[in-house]
């Protein structure tokens, strides 16, 4: 699966324009070939940063859809001076996934990137860490995504029902006890954290 990451910074006044637009973007893509779905964020606590996902089976069947007329026709009615930068994109490639029994209804994004040569190892501890969110109460699902612009950076998309039930997973004996016993070393950097709220998923699961 093909992962298009998007990330919005509006000027004030414009979000609700913004939010409406990709929420339509969204649903016009819906009906597109090689379609798999969608998910747009807010930033907590930051009011004019988001973040949409948008799922294709190809990476081809995303260029695919840049080069109809309705998306081009999408961009040519962007309000003008609506962005404070344009918007930044990134591509990846999903590397595991997993789900829980929870709803959806907070999203937490961390992106890793490792030490040459270590990229491998660090995904494999990754993969198995992903049961431990699995059995944690009011978790939905986890994603993880190798990044398409070299081999050392990746990115974990966890959804959780609420704040709370995030919370006490954070400061649950089994998640400590894996922090504790997780491989050292690996990371060039620390990782950086982005908890959002979601406005929508298409298809809603």
């Amino acid at each position: 699966m093909f992962l298009h990451h998007e990330t919005y910074a509006m000027n004030l006044g414009y979000q609700n324009e913004l939010e409406g637009r990709v929420a339509r973007l969204h649903l016009m893509q819906a009906k597109a070939p090689g379609y798999v779905g969608s998910e747009f964020f807010r930033y907590a606590g930051n009011t004019e940063t988001y973040l949409a996902l948008r799922f294709w089976n190809e990476r081809a069947d995303a260029q695919a859809y840049a080069q109809t007329e309705e998306f081009k026709t999408y961009l040519r009615n962007r309000p003008p001076d609506s962005y404070v930068r344009q918007p930044e994109m990134e591509y990846y490639e999903l590397a595991h996934a997993g789900r829980g029994t929870g709803k959806a209804n907070l999203a937490i994004l961390v992106q890793f990137d490792t030490l040459p040569g270590q990229h491998r190892a660090w995904e494999q501890a990754e993969m198995a860490f992903a049961p431990v969110f699995q059995a944690a109460p009011g978790f939905h699902s986890i994603r993880l995504f190798r990044y398409l612009g070299g081999p050392t950076r990746f990115l974990r998309v966890a959804l959780w029902e609420s704040r709370t039930a995030l919370q006490a997973f954070l400061e649950s004996p089994e998640r400590l006890e894996h922090q504790r016993t997780a491989p050292k070393g690996l990371l060039r950097v620390p990782s950086t954290h982005r908890i959002c709220d979601i406005l929508q998923r298409l298809p809603e699961r």
